[in-house]
């Protein structure tokens, strides 16, 4: 590419602008990299490519005597379009005539159309498209009002309505969209735009991999329009004021970074931990979720993380460099798999601070992509240990700005022209499973759809439980049973919801394997089956039940002797709850004795040890214990009183508890 030759003095000016910088001295020695603003009449230079002043190592400062010139590249104009057009308020009809000027067929006709959407009168924009305008603006939904309000009802159609109103569609308007087009657009007006929505559970591919995702959409998101999209991967508990989860990893974004850019965030959770426990399955599960979910444009698909999120970021970045137009791991290690990225032409932009962990593989990376000529940055901060500052974050989406997915050339790689939108590709590989037509309850074949629905675990298999628990049908336990028995399979989301589908009807069977599944290596299995023991068992099974209690008091000590896992303290004290609410829905006195002398001394009135849970650890002994003074009172045993006082006195008279226990003393009476 050509470059400029201009005064040290100007250089300076314009070094935020630019990439690819020379700096010449009077030897005729040269240096490359980046042009950071000057300090103290020095020219500064940073080999890495980064631009911030905190990064000390490598950068390389020159008195301002000794230069001769500054050789600048301009941005490279394809560089300069993908940063802009994503911006939020963007001129779509000057970003045409850019594209145009510069040569960009595919980008010129994007932003006339999207001009159009605004004013379909548009002169300039309607030149653009030609001759066929009319018709091409007829047969789009995001120009055609028409075509959404005749799709509004879509989801409530079934396949057969579906495939009629397309017919007349096509007949009608001319639309060349396929089918499932409309499919993703109808479940995707279903999420509000401008907001968080948390903790999504995963529908796609649950057979295989399970989970949950917090998603942010832009506030001017339409499903006709194909957006950016950025994997966020959180760390084991973030280093930034938050859990590791994903609906808290997700602010670190949605704060500041997307009011710049219109911009889709997905944050998904990792349960279990780290991000490949369940192979990669999991979270490219959750990519491919999110572009049947939301209108991705695939072409600038990015992934960042921190700490065990940085070292997903890495995994999944280096792997599979061209899924992704770029990726910025943080406060984490190269894998030595960088050259991968490189080769492709994925942009890598990796963060770290040096009094954090030693920075050598980190540093060797930056080296090795700067000998590739690789497109990379790397940033290094001094004393931030294992934290991730918000101007880093804010840079990194800056890098991402610029980056389109790109291919291997001949020679290098070479940049993909034009969006693919996630909503025009081709129905995906069981697409249709996981995301069926509407289906009329009642229907022939009901019962046998909804245990297959309930197999496949996810949303869906929550679904069809619900459904399950409506109905009530004695045939629906044997292959209940023959699911929730089922421990090989790695979908506990499908015996976790069988569990609570088996608590529909009474049913000796149902309640051994209830009582069995008590001992599920997942706890989420555990508490479904406790809360379906309430209405598939009764007094009969309350000793088994209790033999249960003592077996999950031995497990509850050796966890409590060493470090847990967040979510993990919360499941046990969930479950625990959740066996003394059994016990009193039954109202049998009998158990009194594990009730009160393992569920509430051993387990409730049990403090954590000091770090063995890195959350603060009352909240969810707090709520464990509003449940279970709620359900005292059904037990019927007056010794209950006593209890009820030493958990409120345990508490130091928390007002939600003292509210809870006075409640209870109540209906004891006496």
């Amino acid at each position: 590419m050509r470059r400029l030759l201009l005064p040290t003095a100007l250089c300076l000016a314009l070094a935020a602008l630019v990439a690819g910088d020379t700096v010449w001295l009077s030897g005729g020695a040269s240096y490359e990299g980046k042009v950071v603003s000057g300090a103290e009449g020095d020219v500064v230079l940073n080999p890495y490519n980064c631009t911030m002043k905190e990064m000390v190592w490598g950068v390389k400062r020159f008195d301002r005597a000794d230069v001769t010139k500054v050789e600048i590249t301009p941005e490279d104009p394809l560089r300069a379009y993908w940063f802009n057009s994503s911006a939020p308020n963007q001129d779509h009809v000057e970003m045409m005539k850019f594209c145009r000027a510069n040569g960009f067929q595919l980008e010129a006709r994007e932003e006339a159309l999207e001009a159009l959407a605004r004013d379909p009168a548009e002169p300039e924009a309607r030149s653009e498209i030609g001759a066929d305008v009319e018709a091409v603006l007829k047969a789009s939904p995001r120009h055609n009002a028409a075509i959404r309000e005749a799709t509004a009802d879509w989801l409530k159609l079934d396949e057969a309505a579906r495939r009629e109103l397309h017919a007349k569609l096509r007949a009608d308007f001319g639309v060349t969209l396929p089918i499932e087009y409309f499919d993703r657009v109808a479940r995707s007006l279903a999420h509000k735009p401008g907001m968080v929505t948390e903790d999504i559970p995963l529908t796609y591919n649950t057979l295989h991999a399970h989970g949950v995702y917090t998603v942010w959409l832009p506030a001017n998101y339409t499903p006709h329009r194909a957006y950016p999209m950025v994997l966020a991967l959180h760390g084991t508990w973030n280093g930034l004021g938050g859990i590791g989860e994903g609906h808290t990893f997700v602010k670190h974004f949605t704060f500041a970074e997307t009011k710049k850019w219109d911009v889709i965030v997905v944050a998904p959770t990792a349960d279990p931990r780290p991000w490949t426990a369940q192979g990669d399955t999991y979270v490219l599960s959750v990519i491919d979720e999110a572009m049947l979910q939301y209108n991705v444009d695939m072409n600038r698909v990015y992934v960042t993380g921190h700490s065990m999120g940085g070292s997903g970021t890495w995994h999944f970045g280096t792997k599979y460099p061209e899924r992704f137009a770029a990726f910025a791991p943080a406060a984490s290690t190269s894998n030595g798999n960088e050259m991968n990225a490189a080769a492709q032409g994925t942009g890598l932009y990796f963060y770290q601070s040096s009094d954090d962990f030693s920075p050598d593989r980190n540093r060797q990376a930056a080296r090795n992509l700067r000998k590739a000529d690789a497109d990379f940055v790397y940033c290094e901060w001094t004393d931030q240990q294992h934290g991730w500052p918000q101007a880093v974050i804010a840079d990194s989406f800056l890098y991402f700005r610029r980056h389109h997915r790109m291919k291997k050339g001949p020679t290098k790689p070479e940049a993909i022209h034009g969006m693919r939108p996630s909503f025009l590709e081709p129905l995906w590989p069981d697409e249709t499973r996981y995301f069926p037509a509407t289906r009329a309850a009642g229907r022939k074949g009901e019962l046998e759809e909804l245990i297959a629905d309930v197999r496949l675990g996810g949303v869906l298999a929550r679904e069809a439980a619900t459904r399950l628990l409506e109905l009530k049908s004695p045939l629906a336990v044997k292959p209940l049973i023959t699911i929730l028995e089922d421990r090989r399979s790695d979908c506990y989301e499908a015996r976790m919801h069988a569990a609570r589908a088996l608590g529909a009807v009474r049913d000796i069977h149902a309640a051994t394997v209830l009582l069995s599944a008590l001992t599920d290596p997942s706890y989420k299995v555990r508490l479904a089956a406790a809360e379906a023991l309430a209405t598939a068992a009764g007094p009969e099974e309350a000793q088994w039940l209790a033999l249960g209690v003592h077996r999950f008091a031995m497990e509850f000590d050796k966890l409590a002797e060493r470090w847990i896992w967040d979510e993990t303290w919360a499941q046990l004290h969930a479950l625990n709850a959740a066996l003394v609410s059994t016990f009193s829905s039954w109202g049998d006195a009998s158990v009194w004795g594990a009730v009160n002398g393992i569920s509430i001394e051993k387990i409730l009135l049990t403090t954590a040890k000091s770090g063995s849970v890195h959350i603060d650890p009352e909240p969810v002994r707090r709520a464990a214990a509003i449940r279970i003074l709620k359900a005292l009172p059904g037990l019927k045993d007056p010794a209950a009183r006593d209890a009820i006082d030493r958990i409120r006195k345990h508490f130091d008279n928390n007002a939600e508890i003292k509210a809870a226990a006075d409640e209870a003393e109540k209906l004891i009476g006496g």
